[in-house]
């Protein structure tokens, strides 16, 4: 089984726009910035729902994920490539969803990988004051 066959439907959907979204922009890698980004801007998402019970503004972190994008290195002509970054947090997001019972991963086990060990996605995160 592919890592894309462990994914629920809507994971795909977040993780197709991430690559679209590095490729329009220019970026050499899909980043964990773009996946959220992705995440966030699906319609009916219901990560957005939970960030939005827990207080959060939704356009505020939208808005530091876009500035952490804006600032990544643009490549014309190169391959795209899911970056370090973005594999280290989708096995990160596989085990939490291991944990927590589930068959498939899905945009929340992604959500909270983000909480995990990456110093850069979590200051982003950090600048619009969001918890796990």
């Amino acid at each position: 089984m592919n890592d894309l066959e462990k994914m629920t439907n809507r994971a795909k959907e977040s993780m197709q726009s991430a690559a679209q979204m590095a490729e329009d922009a220019g970026h050499p890698n899909v980043e964990p910035e773009h996946l959220l980004y992705a995440v966030l801007s699906q319609e009916g998402s219901s990560v957005n729902d939970i960030l939005t019970q827990k207080g959060a503004k939704v356009a505020d972190i939208e808005n530091a994920l876009k500035k952490a994008l804006d600032k990544m290195p643009q490549v014309r002509g190169h391959r795209l490539v899911a970056g370090p970054r973005l594999v280290n947090l989708f096995e990160t997001a596989k085990s939490i969803s291991k944990k927590m019972g589930d068959e498939y991963v899905a945009n929340e086990h992604f959500w909270l990988a983000a909480y995990e060990g990456d110093s850069a996605l979590k200051g982003v995160l950090a600048q619009s004051a969001v918890g796990k």
